[in-house]
C-alpha cells in the first residue's frame, strides 16, 4: 500500500501545492487505503463503486465528519483514482455532497457608528473609525 501513497505524493508534488496541502492530502489517501487493508482486505484495483460508497458511508458515521470534509475526501479519492489508479471517474456514482453556506455577519453603517460612538476614548474611537473607512480587515 505504500506504493500508491508514495506515487500519489509524487503525483501531487507535480501540481505544485505545498507542503502542507499535500499532507492533508495524504490524510485522506492514507485512511482509505487503510481501510481497504483493514476492513476489506483488497487492493485499490479491485474496489468496486459500492464499496467506496460505503467508504464514504463509514467516514461519516466512524469519524462524524462534516460535509465539507467528506467532500475533501471525495476530491481526493478522484485524484487517486484517476492519476495513480489510472482508472475512469463516474461523478454520478459517487457524487459531491451538499452543505449550507454560511455567510458572515455584515454590520449596517448605522450599527457600525452606533457602535464606533459607544468607545470613550477618542484615541481608540479614531482608530476604529479609520479601520472602518479604510475597509481595514481583522481577523
Amino acid at each position: 500500500m505504500d506504493k500508491y501513497l508514495d506515487y500519489f505524493r509524487e503525483m501531487i508534488s507535480l501540481r505544485g501545492l505545498t507542503d502542507h496541502t499535500l499532507s492533508n492530502f495524504c490524510t485522506y489517501i492514507k485512511a482509505y487505503l487503510h481501510y481497504l487493508m483493514d476492513i476489506l482486505h483488497k487492493s485499490p484495483e479491485d474496489v468496486s463503486w459500492s464499496e467506496l460508497r460505503d467508504y464514504i458511508r463509514w467516514l461519516q458515521k466512524s469519524r462524524t465528519l462534516s460535509d465539507r470534509t467528506i467532500n475533501c475526501a471525495i476530491s481526493q479519492l478522484h485524484f487517486f483514482t484517476l492519476y495513480v489508479l489510472h482508472k475512469s471517474w463516474d461523478d454520478t456514482q459517487l457524487p459531491m455532497r451538499r452543505f449550507n453556506e454560511y455567510l458572515p455577519f455584515v454590520p449596517s453603517k448605522e450599527e457600525t457608528w452606533q457602535f464606533i460612538s459607544t468607545i470613550p476614548d477618542l484615541k481608540q474611537r479614531t482608530m476604529a473609525t479609520l479601520m472602518y473607512s479604510s475597509g481595514l480587515r481583522i481577523g
